[in-house]
């Protein structure tokens, strides 16, 4: 906000300043991160230069699995990418509404995405402990909590569309 209007003294920046406050914001919060993890002597906070090491033995036992995780990213990111130009290719007020429905859809997505990562932290401690049947009754449940926790926030989005749309300044043709 100062960057980008001006404020407490500094010079009106604009996109500029959007850019800058981003990058200030990031290397921030790396070093806040960084103090953390040495601070609280976290597993990952070994000396710098180990970090720069490199281990063959490591790369050869993991490579098929890096490369089809490097392989899906890319292919993720190229169909997103190719996703948005062809929108784009259809006019500006076609790819507002596609803008605006994202941003309503990845509302949604937290539930999802929420669940996904609590799924896998508590069914992994219950596989690593040996806990099978609590393993599958955690997925279970989670999978409940998950359906009627999207299926909420789907009604309340549907039910707040014509709000959420006013939000945004566009033609009524969007």
């Amino acid at each position: 906000y100062v960057l980008i209007f001006g404020k407490l003294g500094l010079p009106a920046l604009g996109v500029r300043g959007v850019a800058l406050g981003r990058t200030i914001c990031t290397i921030a919060e790396w070093f806040v991160l960084i103090f953390i993890l040495y601070r609280q002597k976290s597993p990952v906070a070994v000396h710098p230069g180990r970090y720069f090491q490199f281990n063959f033995g490591f790369l050869r036992a993991h490579i098929v699995q890096i490369i089809l995780v490097l392989a899906n990213e890319f292919f993720w990111a190229l169909g997103g990418n190719v996703n948005n130009a062809i929108i784009a290719r259809l006019g500006t007020s076609s790819y507002a509404a596609y803008n605006i429905a994202t941003t309503i859809i990845s509302i949604g997505f937290f539930m999802t995405m929420g669940s996904a990562s609590v799924a896998a932290i508590m069914i992994g401690h219950a596989i690593g402990a040996g806990r099978m049947e609590e393993a599958y009754q955690t997925g279970k449940r989670i999978l409940f909590i998950n359906l009627a926790g999207s299926f909420g926030i789907g009604l309340l989005l549907v039910a707040m569309r014509s709000w959420v749309v006013t939000l945004y300044q566009v033609e009524d043709s969007t």
